[in-house]
């Protein structure tokens, strides 16, 4: 998700907040606080996973430029394994924050 669009749905979920009677202000406050620091939290995440990819891409050009050449071979193979584990995982850590995103409109009754 982009910047532009994250803070857009902040901005929303800041205006249902503040409309929420039944909410306190220190309610509030830390709803809001919890929702900017998961978008964040998903930013780096997302951060993360172009890195796996980079690392991915970056392996499948040195073994396909350069096949002859062992060390380069197994060092592009290692870029290749340690793309997909950070993709991997950063798509579990995604799914994780998510999840927490959607408590918290289920809290606010979104």
């Amino acid at each position: 998700m982009s910047r532009k669009k994250q803070a857009k749905r902040f901005l929303k979920n800041l205006k249902k907040v503040v409309r929420n009677p039944n909410l306190t202000e220190e309610e509030k406050r830390m709803m809001l606080l919890e929702e900017q620091t998961l978008l964040s939290k998903e930013r780096t995440v997302l951060s993360f996973m172009r890195t796996g990819l980079a690392l991915l891409g970056a392996g499948v050009v040195l073994v396909s430029i350069f096949p002859d050449d062992l060390m380069i071979v197994v060092t592009g193979w290692v870029f290749v394994i340690g793309g997909i584990i950070e993709i991997v995982e950063s798509s579990r850590r995604l799914r994780r924050i998510q999840d927490e995103v959607e408590k918290i409109n289920k809290r606010l009754g979104r």
